[in-house]
């Protein structure tokens, strides 16, 4: 018979309590770290939906693409990030444009600038990405594709980008036609209006523009499209071996001038002789250079008292003969002939033609005159007369114009007293006589010689 056993529950309590307190500690454990997991997940859900709002938010988004256009430029594929379709339909960009451009933008300083808000019928927001504080580089549009919602509180609106433009500058106005412009060091053409007094500008740029005006004397100066610029027009005419000088040589309004009518009959054996040119100069005001006008010696006019038209027609004279000119003659000898002629004085054949023909051109005005004058019925009324001893009793020679080594002019004066029966009278000779050095024959030979191509009367 088994003999009963008999424990004391309190040590069989004792027992069970390790086991009851193990279990519940590892029960406790896992709770706090699947509480643990959950929180940090939590943590890292609710993390990175912040991150998310901040990434979508415009004005990062936009300080993003700045800074992707920046590794782009200094990693020389700007190209692939900016857009130029735009700027392509209105400029041709060269390489070395585009180059400088790329360079700029890498060693520059770029920030960003909101442009205009949300466009409520398209929902779209645009900045501008600048350059050194300044210079509109490019143009970044997003548009909103609607909203979502992260953990029940945080309305996230999503932005995709619409568009990534460079930019350029436009600058449009009008100056007088003479009014030279230079676009970043080049010289730009503008369209002359109808009525000829304006020429219309229209400049395009893909970096800030550097536009410089520079008038007709070289006066220069930086544009701005706030600034006003005043300007003096001067209409100047002079002959084409004058110079008109601001801070250069000014070139008239046409190489082709018109004729000097004094010289007319000279054109035809000195093609190169002087012509009538316009000058028409906008000058702006309080500019450094002033017009300058040097006459065919190289010595300046004083035009102080001229005003803003100024015409000069004549040639500057010396009162000796000018030393550029080869080999050349007496002009008074020649014109003590001449002047014998005309009265019948002069020694040889045909009341001395043959002499005077030395002197004279075939086939001018002058030399048939001469033989009109020889051979006509009026030299036999010339009246009967002596000659005084020596026969000038005045000769002056002064007004020394050169024309090139070949050709002058000089004005020259004779007094020859003629003794008639009826008393003394004085034949006067005054006259501009215009020599030139050329050949005259078709003999075969190059024989050229000095003589009177035309005579024309002297202003008293």
């Amino acid at each position: 018979m088994k003999k009963n056993q008999y424990h004391d529950i309190d040590e069989c309590f004792d027992e069970a309590v390790p086991k009851k307190k193990k279990g519940f500690l590892i029960f406790y454990l896992i709770f706090i770290t699947v509480l643990i997991t959950l929180t940090l997940v939590s943590l890292l859900y609710v993390s990175s939906v912040l991150k998310e709002y901040e990434a979508y938010q415009p004005d990062k988004l936009a300080a993003d693409c700045m800074e992707e256009i920046k590794r782009a430029a200094e990693e020389g594929r700007l190209d692939k990030v900016l857009s130029f379709a735009a700027v392509k339909k209105e400029i041709d960009i060269s390489k070395e444009e585009y180059e400088q451009f790329q360079q700029e933008v890498a060693k520059g300083k770029l920030s960003v600038k909101k442009s205009s808000n949300k466009n409520e019928e398209q929902d779209i927001l645009c900045y501008n990405i600048i350059l050194n504080d300044k210079s509109t580089v490019a143009k970044y549009k997003i548009k909103s594709e609607g909203q979502e919602t992260r953990l029940a509180i945080f309305t996230l609106d999503l932005w995709k980008r619409q568009s990534l433009e460079a930019t350029m500058y436009s600058e449009e106005f009008s100056l007088p036609p003479s009014v030279s412009v230079y676009l970043n060091g080049k010289k730009a053409e503008g369209s002359l209006s109808e009525d000829g007094k304006t020429a219309d500008y229209k400049l395009y740029s893909i970096t800030e523009p550097d536009i410089v005006l520079t008038d007709g004397l070289g006066n220069s100066v930086k544009y701005s499209n706030e600034g006003k610029y005043s300007f003096k027009e001067y209409k100047i005419t002079v002959p084409s071996n004058f110079t008109v000088m601001g801070k250069d040589i000014v070139s008239p309004v046409s190489e082709s001038g018109s004729p000097i009518d004094s010289l007319a009959n000279m054109y035809t054996y000195f093609p190169d002789m002087p012509v009538m040119c316009s000058y028409d100069l906008f000058v702006m005001e309080n500019g450094e250079y002033s017009p300058t006008l040097l006459d065919n010696y190289g010595q300046e006019i004083d035009i102080s008292e001229m005003g803003d038209v100024i015409s000069i027609t004549e040639q500057a004279a010396k009162e000796e003969m000018p030393q550029n000119l080869e080999n050349p003659p007496d002009p008074l000898e020649i014109a003590k002939l001449w002047s014998l002629f005309m009265t019948d004085d002069l020694n040889g054949d045909k009341h001395g033609l043959y002499t005077m023909e030395k002197y004279l051109f075939k086939n001018t005005a002058q030399y048939e005159r001469a033989r009109e004058w020889a051979t006509g019925v009026d030299i036999t009324f010339t009246s009967i007369h002596t000659l005084s001893d020596p026969p000038f009793t005045q000769a002056e020679s002064k007004n020394f114009v050169s024309y090139n080594d070949k050709c002058f002019s000089c004005e020259i004066y004779l007094e020859k007293p003629l003794h008639i029966v009826t008393g003394d009278i004085t034949d006067t000779l005054h006259g501009v006589f215009y020599f030139g050095y050329i050949d005259d024959t078709d003999n075969g030979t190059d024989d050229p010689h000095w003589g009177i191509i035309e005579i024309q009367g002297a202003a008293e």
